[in-house]
């Protein structure tokens, strides 16, 4: 389905080889893998697989296509699980994981959009799962690579605008390549204190002039689009200015607010002037923040913006875009938002991880969906917008908003995620809602009911036994020597 040049496979796989072997034979990690609770890890896996098993099995029942998508779905929730159980570093997951989408899809035929949308969905899951179920390892920087890589690949191919879907592509890996080695290279140099940001300001030239060069000469893209490389040297910048933020000692309304201005500049500029092309490769650039925090949630934000375009550019049938005039896409746009701060205040008031993961899974999957089939595909566009800004929004107030640090609240940009995610899954559930009788949506009034039943008891029995002890990893990202 992807449809690289040999050029920037070359110069990616090589730059990961590089890298990886770097952090993890010269930093001396191998000697902290262990694979002590792989046996657990792998009925953790099956146990949170098991419920989407059965909604696939269901969409087989209703002789849906997007049934097949269960052979992508069930590997790419397994393997990340392995691998954060085997205590890989965040980094080193990231690259190890990014080498595999690029190989998959790679080899995926070009028709396989449900595939790709799949793999997404089962990373969205994967993560959320893995924070909540292992909070003092919570961290984002394993799935931003891999989420930017197949974002990019699904949005290529069904709304990728009038550009060539391998350059677009390859100009993202060539800048996810980019970011992975300035990560490496950076070490030394902000070992130190930088009070003038000026060795950030040269790190971030020297990415938006590596960038250029791989978009020149690696991509050998058409003369507009080397000036995507402006972005990326500013995506690097921002990178940096968003993990200094988040080390202030600021009152946390003033912190929250100076980044949703940085982000929503940023937003607005890559968007306007490269469309969302411009706002993948902003994403890929936060690669380059050293820890856990805002950068990545804005990274993740990008991604989720692209992603949600990719449903509107499909199925909205109002080609300029969502109409909020309208009784229903207005509505939905309340229930996107009011849907974000529910599981906002499941996250920062939790009786149970475990209960949480199923609030949270379970909400985020059976809104779009039943959104899909009860109404149509312009409220649901607009439920997820509102999801996703609605989100950005709590991630970064949440201190100003809650008074206080809440753990884990970071998820909260996952939901939007797994909600257009399913929202694509589901997409055939559009023509079928349209031609249904008021006795068909009774019917799938009763199964979501259903549904919501067995989850609890899923939970009650399954995940009411006592929590394994886990080995405890840490969270360093960039290892020393």
């Amino acid at each position: 389905m992807a449809t690289l040049s040999t050029n920037i496979m070359i110069l990616f796989f090589a730059t990961a080889a590089l890298v990886f072997s770097w952090f993890f034979v010269r930093g001396k990690q191998w000697t902290e893998l262990s694979g002590k609770t792989l046996v657990q890890t792998l009925k953790i896996a099956t146990i949170i697989l098991l419920p989407f098993l059965a909604l696939f099995g269901l969409a087989e029942l209703g002789a849906l296509t997007v049934a097949g998508s269960v052979l992508y779905f069930a590997p790419a929730l397994i393997i990340p699980f392995v691998l954060s159980r085997l205590n890989f570093l965040p980094f080193e997951r990231s690259i190890l994981l990014l080498a595999m989408f690029v190989g998959a899809a790679m080899m995926l035929p070009a028709e396989s959009t449900n595939a790709i949308a799949a793999m997404i969905a089962a990373l969205f899951v994967w993560k959320v799962s893995d924070n909540l179920l292992l909070p003092e390892q919570s961290t984002l920087e394993d799935l931003l690579p891999s989420l930017i890589w197949l974002v990019t690949v699904y949005w290529t191919h069904v709304g990728g605008g009038t550009a060539d879907a391998g350059v677009q592509q390859g100009i993202v890996l060539g800048t996810l390549a980019v970011s992975m080695f300035l990560r490496w290279v950076q070490r030394p140099l902000l070992h130190k204190e930088d009070k003038v940001y000026l060795k950030r300001i040269v790190l971030s030239m020297t990415g938006g002039l590596a960038v250029l060069c791989v978009i020149t000469k690696v991509v050998g893209a058409a003369a507009a689009m080397p000036k995507i490389a402006a972005i990326a040297c500013a995506g690097y910048f921002l990178a940096y200015i968003l993990q200094t933020t988040d080390n202030y000692k600021e009152e946390g309304a003033v912190r929250g607010l100076k980044q949703l201005i940085y982000i929503g500049i940023f937003t607005l500029i890559a968007s306007r002037l490269f469309g969302m092309l411009g706002v993948l490769v902003l994403g890929a650039t936060m690669l380059v923040a050293t820890k856990s925090g805002t950068a990545q949630i804005a990274g993740i934000f990008w991604a989720v913006k692209a992603l949600i375009q990719t449903f509107i550019a499909q199925y909205n049938p109002n080609v300029t875009g969502v109409n909020l005039t309208h009784s229903y896409t207005s509505a939905a746009l309340y229930a996107g938002f009011l849907a974000v701060v529910v599981f906002s205040l499941f996250i920062r008031d939790p009786k149970d991880k475990r209960l949480l993961m199923v609030l949270l899974l379970g909400g985020a999957v059976a809104l779009p969906a039943g959104s899909n089939y009860f109404v149509h595909p312009e409220p649901t566009s607009s439920m997820l917008i509102a999801g996703s800004v609605a989100a950005i929004l709590f991630c970064t107030m949440a201190a100003a908003f809650y008074q206080r640090a809440v753990e884990g609240h970071e998820n909260l940009i996952l939901i939007p995620g797994i909600m257009a995610s399913s929202a694509l899954l589901t997409h055939e559930l559009l023509e079928l809602g349209q031609g249904s009788t008021a006795h068909d949506r009774l019917m799938a009034i009763g199964a979501l009911a259903v549904l919501v039943i067995i989850l609890g008891l899923v939970n009650h029995f399954v995940f009411s036994g006592p929590k394994s002890i886990e080995p405890k990893v840490a969270v360093t990202n960039d290892a020393t020597g």
